[in-house]
């Protein structure tokens, strides 16, 4: 038996009507040639070749929540492009606990035991492989510890019998209490910050939090900062920061970030700002981003950039983007999204 003019690989005869066979390599339509004793038949154009089915290279862009403790148990949102063929999920190196493909852009994984710090986040498919760098980050429990009541030689406590009342006792009650004339303001005993505990916090407070404190910051956590608590944030601590925290900040608190805490954010958390809110990140700020960040940077988020912000961003930087996001920043004399340029850009 012959596709076209090459042998068959294999031919297995089923009956005296029927026959199964492995056609070799080719291309294209070609005729199957059948030999028997009897003599040969010829099917025309009696099978085509075609091209092996294409399996798109996977891509990741965003994992949500960004942190979870070291015990696991997670759930973790991931989405990017050809995952519907995901086979594993690691974070760094260890398995996911168990995974479910929602359809060829997000999957859902539950996170497995794994040691304080960032990782990486790398999905297989049949595609290949896709890496998402330092993604996670595994922060310690917060161990509980008891609030023991604080008294000072010149400040009896209430079970004193010398106590009076113009001599009030500063026992911790939380969060916040009067103690003379200042007010003395306390995290909670757990560690853990909340809306409502971040609310009394101080500005010196607040520049003491640390990363695996900030690593657990909600959304509702970052809405009830003021624009001065953000700016107190150390930058070590911003960089901690789950990026669906990082797009709660509001306009307000964006045009107060400094330099440093800009230029501390990874891509993942820059790239999670609302429209408004890159929009008024100071221009001196801009100056700080990365390649990395602003090739991660979506187009259209590229384009509602200010003509002040383009000017201000490191010429040396953007001379490592692609040549499409160059032309985007070097735009002339036009308006993008409400900016004028008004004196060519020499970016």
């Amino acid at each position: 038996m012959k596709f076209g003019e090459v042998a068959a690989t294999s031919v297995t005869v089923v009956n005296s009507t029927s026959l199964t066979a492995v056609a070799p390599a080719g291309s294209g339509s070609v005729n199957v040639t059948v030999t028997t004793p009897a003599g040969s038949t010829m099917l025309w154009n009696g099978f085509t070749y075609g091209s092996s089915p294409s399996v798109s290279t996977p891509s990741v862009s965003t994992a949500a929540p960004a942190s979870g403790l070291t015990t696991g148990g997670e759930s973790v949102t991931i989405t990017g492009t050809a995952l519907s063929t995901a086979a594993t999920v690691t974070f760094g190196g260890s398995p996911a606990s168990s995974m479910t493909v929602v359809n060829d852009e997000t999957i859902t994984v539950v996170t497995p035991r794994g040691l304080a710090g960032r990782v990486n986040i790398a999905v297989v498919t049949n595609g290949g492989a896709a890496n998402l760098a330092d993604s996670f980050t595994y922060v310690e429990p917060v161990t509980p510890s008891p609030a023991s009541p604080t008294a000072t030689p010149d400040t009896p406590s209430p079970a004193s019998p010398t106590a009076t009342p113009d001599t009030p006792s500063t026992q911790s009650s939380g969060l916040a209490q009067q103690a003379g004339p200042s007010t003395v303001v306390t995290q909670p005993a757990s560690g853990v910050v909340t809306p409502q505990s971040v609310s009394l916090m101080t500005v010196a407070e607040i520049a003491k939090l640390s990363p695996s404190q900030t690593a657990l910051f909600s959304p509702a956590i970052v809405q009830a900062m003021s624009a001065s608590q953000i700016r107190a944030l150390r930058p070590v601590a911003m960089r901690q920061l789950p990026p669906a925290a990082v797009a709660a900040t509001s306009p307000e608190q964006a045009r107060a970030l400094s330099p440093q805490q800009v230029k501390a954010l990874r891509p993942v958390q820059f790239t999670a700002f609302s429209r408004t809110a890159l929009r008024s990140v100071k221009p001196k700020a801009m100056g700080k981003l990365s390649a990395r960040t602003l090739s991660a940077l979506p187009k259209q988020l590229l384009l509602s950039l200010t003509a002040k912000q383009r000017r201000a961003l490191n010429p040396r930087v953007v001379a490592r983007l692609s040549t499409q996001r160059q032309q985007i920043l070097t735009v002339r004399g036009r308006t993008v999204e409400g900016d004028v340029s008004a004196r060519p850009q020499k970016i």
